[in-house]
């Protein structure tokens, strides 16, 4: 009887590690679908961090405010 409860034993672990090698590959991948992917392609239709879109620029600097250059203003730096 111990013979057989260990052969079925070491059946079912191996039967279980095939279910759960399938399980977590679907789960991953309806998630990378419904999450990840729809995310990301909206960041990268709305969101352009570097102004790469902005044609009407004339050069990609840009500009900034000068700060008073005295003492007092390089020891508050933040």
């Amino acid at each position: 009887m111990k013979k057989l409860l260990g052969k079925l034993w070491r059946g079912w672990k191996e039967l279980a590690h095939y279910i759960g090698d399938f399980q977590s590959r679907l789960l991953l991948t309806f998630f990378y679908f419904t999450v990840a992917l729809p995310f990301g392609l909206i960041g990268r239709f709305i969101v352009d961090p570097l102004k790469l879109r902005e044609k009407h620029a004339e050069s990609n600097w840009t500009k900034r405010e000068t700060r008073d250059k005295d003492m007092a203003a390089a020891r508050s730096q933040f």
